[in-house]
């Protein structure tokens, strides 16, 4: 019961971090992709 509690603690961990990480890289890249809309409206209009 020990054994199994623990790997279903790091299967949890590993999730929320899988989880953390994937959000990240999401804000980042929709940042990004938000300055370069703004670059290219601003130099259109």
């Amino acid at each position: 019961m020990k054994e199994l509690s623990i790997t279903s603690q790091q299967k949890i961990n590993g999730g929320g971090a899988i989880v953390y990480v994937i959000s990240l890289v999401a804000v980042a890249a929709g940042y990004s992709v938000a300055k370069l809309l703004r670059k290219r409206f601003s130099i259109t209009r």
